[in-house]
């Protein structure tokens, strides 16, 4: 897939089975901090669909304005601008934020948000996360209002919560231990 520069995104929904090698390993984090792989669970019928690797430079996907930060929109509908990655799960958002002041975050009332600070601090009533630090916000809220201190950059991503069960053997992730078995017989 080519060096992944900072901005760049690559969107795998493992689905049936992908190997994926590098990305993630205590070496390459050691050397490159602020790669970052973010695991999704998808609901159970697409657990055995084909794999699929999307591959996005920074400049593919659309920047908008919010106050005095830019907001780079990966996936989803966000400020009604879309992003480049086509996700198999409706609802599912992916955006970056880098500047500074007070923001009012765009969050979808149904979702649950996982805030990343990747560099600079964040505070979120009263309450200050630094750099390399998460927080998440539950479904119910449109929005929520932070203070980014300046350079700070944030890594929003949004997903509908599953109903389904959540089961976790090894490298894998299904909804019961039978499935988890049919894994590993088909890895």
């Amino acid at each position: 897939g080519g060096p992944i520069k900072e901005g760049d995104v690559r969107w795998l929904t493992a689905g049936q089975g992908a190997l994926v090698e590098g990305l993630g390993s205590p070496a390459r984090a050691h050397m490159d901090p602020a790669l970052y792989r973010l695991r999704v669970n998808v609901p159970r019928d697409l657990k055995m669909s084909p794999p699929r690797l999307q591959r996005f430079e920074a400049r593919d996907a659309p920047v908008v304005a919010l106050g005095d930060c830019m907001l780079r929109v990966y996936a989803g509908d966000v400020c009604g601008v879309v992003g480049p990655v086509e996700p198999e799960v409706d609802g599912t958002q992916l955006y970056v934020v880098d500047g500074s002041g007070q923001v009012d975050l765009p969050l979808d009332g149904e979702a649950t948000a996982l805030m990343l600070i990747v560099r600079g601090t964040c505070t979120v009533d009263g309450v200050v996360f630094g750099a390399n630090r998460a927080f998440y916000a539950p479904p119910g809220e449109a929005s929520m209002q932070v203070t980014l201190a300046a350079s700070t950059k944030l890594v929003v991503a949004l997903a509908l919560p599953t109903t389904d069960p959540v089961v976790v053997g090894g490298p894998f992730v299904m909804t019961s231990a039978t499935e988890i078995a049919r894994a590993y017989e088909d890895f």
